[in-house]
């Protein structure tokens, strides 16, 4: 194979249009790595950097990598969800490794920090890059773990493999004034208050408004973005942001208000079982419910059946719906100089330093605070 690998910091629109194609195309993929996201990122401060491997001059593997310049450390760099490598090529076992010599690469040269959680397959590139000096790492950049649903399935079975209850109610919320209808620019507000009571409720930072709405401007045109809303007599109570990509409809945002008879009626849950539908109808291979606990997860693939106790809300409203759950590729992380990285370590057993990495974390995961 004669391929040619470059790393650049712009792309032509051609350049982009190619790309997200190839991203839309992998099984199994994440808007993460669309070039819209980048733009979408940039709100948070960073700007992408993207590798290319050609053939023949068509980019038939690469990643999208975002970078943001920290005082003290230099370049961080992350990659979420890649590289990735068109579905028609036979020789995967090589791309990965000439994929991942890459990366080692743009490292010695181009960052201090590199962290990469690779695409669903990935767990090869993840040996690959341990192999060339990467580490496993604690930051996730991602969901370490998520549970979903195979839409091939007849909508009958999908309903069967649902939890009794969850079945009882499904036939009930037409009766009950739950409904559930697609949002648009318009809920966005909504969107954004449902989340922060959420936050506040729950004690994380919530995304800001501004965030929120370029997230959905830049995602929703190209159809890699849908929100549906969920009402109780007629009042928005509850709203879910969905991605969409890959072939797969995953849940990105949620808010609910919890001062309403919301959660009382379950409308969270109208919201996840008319998208499942929405996306089988739209022709997707995955529902993903968007991150679940590792040892969720665990306990699930080890065939333990999880109680609300055991499993805690989020989780048990998710594995609820019966489904599959999976377990991400690990995570790595490496340095120049290598050093640094046990020097970050020395920071992280400090509180300050614990507080200043989670930072970091939430950071690459989430976007710009509503205090920001």
């Amino acid at each position: 194979m004669n391929a040619d690998i470059s790393i650049t910091t712009n792309v032509t629109q051609n350049e982009a249009a190619e790309w997200d194609s190839l991203v839309d195309s992998v099984p199994y993929s994440d808007v993460a790595q669309l070039s819209k996201w980048a733009r979408v990122r940039e709100a948070a401060g960073y700007s992408p950097v993207y590798l290319f491997m050609r053939e023949g001059g068509r980019i038939i593997a690469g990643a999208q990598l975002l970078r943001r310049k920290v005082p003290l450390l230099g370049w961080i760099y992350y990659l979420s969800g890649g590289p990735l490598i068109a579905p028609s090529r036979q020789d995967r076992e090589l791309l990965v490794r000439q994929l991942s010599q890459s990366l080692q690469g743009l490292l010695e040269t181009h960052c201090r920090m590199l962290f990469i959680q690779p695409h669903f397959d990935g767990s090869r590139m993840s040996d690959e890059l341990i192999e060339l000096g990467f580490r496993p790492s604690e930051v996730d950049i991602a969901p370490t773990a998520t549970l979903r649903i195979d839409l091939s399935l007849d909508l009958q079975e999908i309903h069967a493999g649902m939890k009794r209850k969850l079945r009882k109610w499904s036939r009930r919320w037409p009766t009950c004034g739950v409904t559930v209808r697609t949002g648009g620019k318009a809920d966005i507000p909504l969107l954004a208050d449902l989340i922060a009571k959420s936050a506040a409720f729950q004690n994380y930072q919530p995304l800001s408004r501004e965030y929120i709405e370029h997230l959905y401007e830049t995602l929703a045109p190209s159809g890699h973005a849908v929100l549906f809303v969920g009402e109780l007599a007629g009042e928005a109570v509850a709203a879910t942001l969905y991605t969409r990509c890959g072939g797969v409809l995953r849940a990105r945002l949620t808010g609910l208000d919890r001062d309403t008879d919301a959660l009382k009626m379950n409308v969270p849950s109208a919201i996840a079982w008319h998208a499942i539908r929405w996306a089988r109808a739209e022709g997707l291979r995955w529902y993903d419910f968007g991150g679940i606990k590792a040892e969720t997860a665990e306990a699930l693939l080890a065939g333990e059946s999880l109680d609300q106790q055991g499993a805690g809300g989020c989780d048990f409203f998710k594995i609820s719906f019966g489904g599959e759950a999976i377990m991400m590729p690990q995570t790595v992380e490496s340095s120049t100089p290598r050093l640094l990285m046990t020097t970050i370590d020395t920071i992280r057993s400090y509180p300050v330093g614990r507080s200043l990495v989670s930072n970091l974390q939430r950071r690459m995961r989430g976007g710009v605070s509503s205090t920001a």
